[in-house]
């Protein structure tokens, strides 16, 4: 992903947004970081935006995978290629 030129532009919910993506997902690390840094020096210069706390919040909304094992992945993968699973 190309990281924008106008990050200093970006609200900061979507900032923190961007950083949920990478904790969940493991996505786009070099745009998280940047977003992070962005929000720290916002914060420096009076931004009162909780991030911390809405990262966090965001994070536990998401689902977590059930702890399935190697067989029942391979059994979703054999399905998955056979075309059994919508």
């Amino acid at each position: 992903m190309e990281i924008p030129n106008n990050i200093s532009t970006i609200d900061s919910k979507s900032l923190a947004a961007y950083i949920v993506l990478y904790r969940t997902l493991g996505m786009h690390k070099d745009l998280a970081l940047i977003c992070m840094q962005e929000l720290c020096v916002r914060r420096g210069n009076g931004d009162n935006f909780e991030y911390e706390k809405f990262i966090d919040e965001e994070i536990a909304k998401v689902p977590k995978p059930s702890n399935i094992g190697l067989d029942g992945i391979m059994s979703l993968v054999g399905s998955l290629s056979s075309g059994k699973v919508a």
